[in-house]
């Protein structure tokens, strides 16, 4: 809440109170409120402070509101500075969309979106600047920027086509196919394929943006630190069979995939299964022939120490006789 006081407080001293020494000594102390928190949450647990982008947004949006208040004061009003403080300040506030449960999961959608799109903007930029080079080269009346600046909005279906030279119209004619036709339909294709990733793990998303706000409440609760004994963290859903919004084709692809996995897992138990079976049986056989080999290895001597015994009688009578 103390934030979107301060949000507030930002919005009306730009429109209204950029004259007003008292209106911005209002939205400093409301700033100063803000500092001491990140203060605190810095003193109990630093590593981790540093390791959050939106903790680095409040030092960015911080120190930006003190520098741009000590110059006004000093009677220095850079429109510049404030500018970085209410672009830091406004990027900032979508991490609060996380209280609310209709946008929570959104954040990290965004995220995702954001993650998702590196690579491809990594070939526009290629292939912007190429177009830019192309179009330098052929007419260096302007400079290379402004070329670039054309490039762009080509890349956004802005052009003004004013060519004559055959070659100019055939690289106008790749510009517009390649950048805002190809690639920015793969745009589209990405940002929708990331929609369905997080759709499908939307409860999970939820519930981790839950828990950062959770722990990050808990982090200031420091003189719960030494408590050791666990708790579980729970949570009372009712829906009913009817609930607006609910996406049956999602929840009915979701069942499958809990299916289908499930089959595969028993599938693998049965493999895994048949395998020691089988293993043991033949080491069953094995066993038994080893056995049957060893009792017939014992017949065939007894019965030769038999046959030798009798020979040796019978040769023993030869010689009385």
């Amino acid at each position: 809440m103390l934030y979107i006081l301060y949000m507030i407080l930002l919005s009306l001293f730009c429109i209204f109170f950029r004259e007003s020494p008292g209106f911005l000594v209002l939205l400093f102390i409301c700033h100063i409120f803000l500092f001491l928190y990140e203060v605190t949450q810095i003193a109990t647990d630093f590593f981790d402070y540093w390791g959050d982008m939106w903790n680095i947004l409040d030092q960015l949006r911080g120190f930006t509101c003190t520098i741009y208040t000590i110059l006004v004061w000093r009677g220095d009003d850079n429109t510049n500075v404030l500018l970085a403080v209410v672009i830091f300040s406004w990027t900032r506030g979508i991490s609060y969309f996380r209280m609310f449960d209709g946008t929570r999961y959104m954040v990290s959608l965004l995220a995702e979106v954001i993650k998702d799109m590196r690579e491809f903007f990594v070939v526009l930029f290629y292939s912007t600047i190429a177009f830019s080079f192309i179009l330098f080269l052929r007419n260096p009346e302007i400079t290379f920027f402004e070329y670039l600046g054309v490039s762009y909005r080509l890349d956004l279906g802005d052009w003004d086509a004013e060519y004559t030279s055959v070659f100019d119209w055939i690289i106008f004619f790749l510009a517009t196919v390649i950048n805002p036709l190809i690639m920015l339909n793969l745009l589209i294709s990405i940002m929708g394929d990331t929609y369905g990733k997080v759709q499908e793990s939307n409860d999970i998303a939820n519930f981790q943006e839950l828990t950062e706000m959770v722990i990050e409440i808990e982090k200031l609760m420091f003189w719960k630190k030494r408590l050791e004994h666990k708790h579980y963290l729970q949570q009372c859903d009712f829906k009913g069979h009817d609930e607006a919004g609910t996406d049956k084709i999602t929840e009915k692809l979701k069942l499958l995939k809990a299916q289908i996995s499930s089959v595969e897992g028993s599938m693998n138990e049965i493999k895994e299964l048949v395998k020691e079976n089988s293993n043991f049986e033949i080491n069953a056989a094995v066993h038994c022939v080893k056995e049957e080999q060893e009792k017939m290895k014992n017949d065939i001597y007894q019965a030769l120490t038999q046959s030798s015994m009798l020979v040796e009688k019978i040769s023993s009578k030869l010689q009385i006789d």
